[in-house]
């Protein structure tokens, strides 16, 4: 007979390798991290430009 224990154990270490999968950057599309990306880049050009918009004037 089984031990129910270790199919908790079993279960809860499948879960955690899932997880580890999931959040890895090759596991996501590249598409939508490429998207992402070019995003964050314009952000960050918009809020430098701005900066020196502001003390410059």
């Amino acid at each position: 007979m089984r031990d129910p224990r270790l199919n908790i154990e079993i279960k809860s270490m499948e879960m955690s390798a899932e997880a580890r999968l999931r959040s890895h950057p090759g596991a996501r599309r590249r598409e939508s991290s490429v998207k992402v990306l070019l995003f964050k880049l314009g952000v960050m050009i918009l809020i430098a430009v701005a900066f020196f918009w502001w003390v410059s004037s």
